[in-house]
């Protein structure tokens, strides 16, 4: 009984270690997807400026699709 114990509670553990590592692996892919969007909000933005000061007309689809 000790011995199904002991191996319950390390699997328990190996479980959480997956969990948290999970859990890294999405945080960097959340932190990774919101800076690419501020890099295209930075460069529709910069390209919106430029089209302005140029007297260029608005183009009919975004900037990023093109």
């Amino acid at each position: 009984m000790r011995t199904k114990n002991s191996e319950l509670r390390k699997v328990k553990a190996l479980s959480q270690v997956v969990l948290d590592q999970r859990s890294d692996v999405e945080q960097f892919f959340l932190e990774a997807l919101e800076q690419i969007k501020e890099e295209i909000r930075k460069k529709i933005s910069a390209e919106r400026k430029t089209r302005r000061l140029n007297g260029q007309p608005h183009p009919a689809q975004p900037v990023y699709l093109q």
